[in-house]
């Protein structure tokens, strides 16, 4: 079962995804979405949703459970917006405490269990060498075994 998450991504960029690439594995895939134009809660909720969704076909089917999520960048994005609008102080690179707060339980999340193994999870931080960014991808690598970020 493969369970992905797109969060920020241009809406055609999606209908391509959905409609051409994913066609060979649409039946044991589960999309999660939310678009460059939805509202930072809107595309916050959908990575909570996505690693909700991981869970629950893990634990009530049995089943192993790849969770793609791209990107763990976006998502840092909108947890900035969610906690700057609600009077959160900024603090490294203009990003409030929430955002490193929010990144290693997301991680977290996915790994092992006590009665299970280590589930598959294939995440992306998008790291231009830019300093507004390279604070999430420091995150990143510090909460996970990251091939390449």
């Amino acid at each position: 079962m493969i369970v992905l998450c797109q969060v920020g991504e241009r809406g055609r960029e999606l209908a391509e995804l959905l409609g051409d690439e994913l066609a060979s594995a649409r039946a044991r895939t589960v999309v999660v979405c939310a678009t460059s134009d939805a509202p930072p809660l809107v595309r916050l909720r959908a990575a909570h949703v996505a690693h909700r969704d991981r869970r629950v076909v893990r634990d009530r089917r049995g089943a192993s459970v790849l969770l793609l999520c791209d990107s763990l960048t976006r998502v840092a994005r909108a947890q900035r917006e969610v906690g700057l609008s609600a009077g959160e102080p900024p603090a490294r690179h203009g990003y409030p405490p929430s955002v490193f707060a929010l990144l290693p339980r997301l991680i977290e999340r996915t790994g092992a269990t006590p009665h299970r193994r280590d589930h598959p999870r294939c995440t992306r931080c998008s790291s231009p060498a830019t300093i507004s960014t390279k604070p999430i991808a420091d995150e990143v690598r510090a909460s996970s075994t990251v091939i390449s970020c």
